[in-house]
């Protein structure tokens, strides 16, 4: 399962708090040919999100996001006013 740093924490409380959402939703993202991962702050999970609270923090995974991510550790910092993940493997 995905775990969360403690700056994934803070940062995604934070974020939560002020913009009166629930958590940190990520999801898998296409345009075009191009697919990956995109996150968004959401009001809650949707039927069939993968949930990961810790700290009072939640994270929500749609299936292919959290397939990708169940081995890895998330990281999150504030940089120009935008959080910017960094998706790290477990030591």
């Amino acid at each position: 399962m995905l775990e969360l740093t403690q700056n994934m924490i803070e940062t995604v409380s934070e974020l939560s708090q002020e913009s009166n959402m629930s958590g940190l939703r990520i999801f898998r993202h296409e345009v075009e040919e191009d697919v990956g991962l995109a996150a968004a702050l959401v009001a809650g999970p949707i039927a069939g999100d993968e949930i990961v609270e810790d700290g009072g923090a939640f994270v929500y995974l749609d299936a292919p996001a959290a397939e990708a991510l169940a081995d890895k550790v998330l990281d999150a910092h504030i940089e120009d006013g935008h959080m910017r993940l960094s998706v790290l493997d477990r030591s």
